[in-house]
């Protein structure tokens, strides 16, 4: 098993997560300087992948991982793989003296949420609003 950090040639990764998400969209847009993948590998088969963007508040003087399409294979779920990842990307955000780690989760995703507490992530009060701007 073996985690990289990717933020070129990820062609294979978006496949696997527009699978994992059921995306049906063939339209490729590039990383911005501030993003990069976390895969996982398997025997050289990638079986996991989620999207790390950084975030800098300069106000509070601190900066974050936003985390996203947190997805693993159909055929390795429910065997920790998740979980490991996430615990990777704690391990870089401390190795990169990152404040924080956030993401968002729908409620109908109650394994995952429960894999997000488990590690210590807390759910927030908060609501999210959102524009189509295009």
């Amino acid at each position: 098993m073996n985690f990289y950090l990717i933020n070129d040639n990820y062609n294979e990764v978006v496949k696997l997560i527009r699978n994992a998400f059921e995306i049906d969209n063939n339209s490729f847009c590039e990383l911005l300087s501030n993003q990069r993948f976390l895969t996982l590998k398997v025997n050289g088969n990638l079986i996991g992948a989620l999207l790390i963007s950084l975030e800098n508040d300069p106000i509070k003087d601190v900066k974050g991982f936003y985390i996203d399409y947190v997805c693993i294979d159909d055929k390795y779920r429910n065997k920790g793989y998740g979980r490991m990842m996430l615990e990777e990307v704690i391990r870089i955000a401390k190795e990169e003296n990152v404040n924080y780690m956030r993401l968002t989760s729908s409620s109908k995703r109650v394994f995952a949420r429960k894999m997000y507490n488990s590690i210590g992530m807390k759910s927030l009060d908060t609501d999210l609003f959102y524009i189509e701007v295009r």
